[in-house]
């Protein structure tokens, strides 16, 4: 929390005293009861307040759950301390390791590629230059999935074996929490979700990745 609070806090001061444009990546969980979530809305709720009293242009997007190649996988599979659903599933299911869910699996986390976020980014970039401050853009697909359709889907894509274990939630977790995007403010800055990349091939691109690197 100490990191992303003040931390946050020390960008937008540099921000506002330099007269810098900036973009803050939110979360799409940003509404849960758990230090890491509780931490980054703090930060969105700061970047409200220096747009409105210290003038800076920070554009807030918040990225549902981001994957494609390249996300570091957590232990074994990997040095990353935080496990991510996307190369959690993945480097399981290519070792032929029980994929872990946490839950049931219905609760829905909408997925995003890379290169969706990378492009939203640049563009909420691109407007803040331009001294535009824009409602929370939410990048993420019309159409929702459970963190148990990833995983199936995971399993197809892999051909693996592996079964799926269901573990207890985590702290701050409820059962069935949705995180989805509000995919209609990607047009405020020239996006659509018609235009993001599907799932299955975005996992399939990834798999691919984890092939090879994990």
């Amino acid at each position: 929390m100490e990191t992303n609070i003040l931390g946050g806090l020390n960008v937008l001061q540099s921000a506002a005293k330099f007269k810098l444009p900036g973009v803050c990546i939110g979360v799409g969980n940003h509404f849960m009861d758990n230090p890491y979530s509780i931490s980054k809305s703090a930060v969105e709720r700061m970047v409200s307040m220096f747009n409105a009293e210290r003038g800076t242009k920070v554009n807030i997007v918040r990225a549902m759950n981001a994957y494609g190649p390249g996300q570091v996988p957590a232990q074994p599979y990997g040095p990353s301390r935080v496990r991510k659903i996307a190369p959690s599933f993945i480097c399981r299911a290519l070792k032929g390791d029980p994929i872990k869910v946490y839950g049931d699996g219905s609760q829905i986390s909408d997925m995003v590629y890379v290169g969706d976020v990378a492009d939203a980014l640049i563009k909420a970039m691109e407007a803040a230059l331009n001294d535009k401050v824009l409602p929370v853009i939410e990048v993420g697909p019309k159409t929702h999935t459970t963190v148990m359709d990833v995983a199936l889907l995971v399993k197809e894509l892999t051909g693996s074996a592996s079964p799926i274990v269901c573990l207890p939630k985590r702290p701050g977790e409820k059962e069935g929490a949705p995180v989805f995007a509000k995919s209609e403010t990607l047009e405020l800055i020239g996006m659509s979700d018609r235009g993001l990349m599907p799932l299955r091939d975005g996992l399939t691109l990834t798999i691919d990745h984890y092939r090879v690197h994990a």
